[in-house]
């Protein structure tokens, strides 16, 4: 059953409010015209008056109540708003023109929670009409939802130049003293030139590891992430959908101990890597790292079990992804791309979001296609 129109969230005397100041004030107009938009508006008549208003505006013309009475008349939409009583009682609706930004707010945010209670509604609906084939899906697909509407809510504007500078001296001297303690600001990635240049894995930062199969990838990332748990102390989530979690602390036991992994693997040890073996599983045991073996796992579903581990280990400071052409399309359960090369380039923003939503570096490694392999000694570009 849809939900009923008027049980939907709206605060009409805020819309009223918000037309008259622009109807009365430019800076009121220039406001809320960079802050709202049409469809945001409950009343259908006040989304054609905010539409008259913003057609004068593309056009350079002055807002006022005759220029934008003519403009209704011109589309013939004078009446349907109520004429031009309803304009002039909306600029006796306006009781102060300072409070402008306060009646846009509460415009948006009532349009964002209307969109918030539909959403809702389209996830219950969905659910009575298919049901549930793949739990983390749907709730991934739900919180996606929730969260496009939260960052909807969000009204941001130019930033001056005194508000950016002073944001960038407390972050730049928040580091330094955070520096007294520690000579990186990012996560230790345990490899003195590559901290050099990074100054460690930064938060918020989608760092992309690409070679072409056999290069080592793997290896390299699984160093990473026992560094950081290590030197860190920090929880890292690793998603690893080529092998199993007990091949992966296989290897991570073979990087600890010095002992092969393929001798590990086989039980040809001898009494010293057996005394080896046994002193670092017992390290390892106590750091905290979380593997995600499943094979098969779309956007939605590592976003999910992401957030799910952050609120669960709230120290997360790390996730690895192995690899990304092992991600799985959502096209059978939500969009399709006209190319894999679209669905990897929104795989990646997608991963990138995630990166700042958490808080933390996120490694994923990919594959470089045989280009590489054909150019005159072997180095790599951004292009392949």
């Amino acid at each position: 059953m849809a939900i009923s129109r008027e049980r939907l969230p709206r605060n009409i005397e805020a819309e009223k409010a918000t037309l008259g100041a622009m109807l009365l004030s430019k800076s009121a107009s220039d406001e809320c015209l960079a802050t709202l938009h049409a469809e945001e508006f409950f009343l259908p008549i006040h989304q054609a008056i905010f539409n008259a208003i913003l057609a004068l505006n593309a056009r350079g013309i002055n807002i006022d109540l005759q220029t934008v009475t003519e403009e209704l008349k011109n589309t013939k939409k004078l009446t349907e708003v109520g004429g031009v009583d309803y304009l002039y009682e909306l600029t006796q609706s306006m009781l102060s023109e300072e409070n402008t930004k306060e009646y846009a707010s509460i415009v948006k945010q009532n349009a964002n929670l209307r969109s918030l209670f539909l959403a809702m509604k389209e996830v219950e609906e969905n659910y009575l009409k298919t049901g549930v084939e793949d739990f983390s899906a749907f709730v991934a697909e739900a919180q996606k939802k929730i969260n496009q509407i939260a960052d909807q809510r969000k009204i941001s504007n130019f930033a001056t130049s005194k508000e950016i500078v002073d944001a960038a001296r407390e972050k730049i001297f928040n580091t330094r003293e955070a520096r007294k303690d520690r000579e990186l600001t990012g996560v230790d990635t345990g490899f003195g030139l590559l901290n050099y240049y990074t100054n460690g894995l930064q938060k918020q930062n989608l760092i992309i590891v690409a070679g072409r199969p056999g290069m080592g990838k793997t290896a390299f990332a699984l160093q990473l992430a026992l560094n950081a748990a290590m030197k860190d102390q920090i929880a890292v989530g690793i998603f690893e959908m080529e092998m199993s979690s007990f091949m992966l602390y296989s290897r991570l036991l073979s990087n600890l101990s010095s002992v092969r992994s393929r001798d590990i693997l086989s039980g040809n040890l001898q009494q010293n890597s057996v005394l080896s073996i046994n002193e670092n599983l017992a390290k390892l045991e106590r750091l905290q790292i979380y593997v995600d073996e499943s094979s098969a796992l779309s956007i939605l579903d590592i976003a999910a079990k992401a957030r799910k581990l952050k609120t669960e280990q709230p120290n997360l400071g790390l996730i690895v992804i192995d690899y990304l052409g092992l991600i799985t399309s959502d096209a059978k359960r939500h969009r399709r791309y006209d190319s894999r090369q679209l669905e990897i380039q929104e795989y990646t923003r997608a991963l990138h979001e995630l990166a700042r939503d958490l808080d933390l570096p996120i490694v994923l490694l990919c594959q470089l296609n045989r280009n590489v392999e054909q150019r005159q000694g072997g180095e790599p570009q951004l292009s392949d």
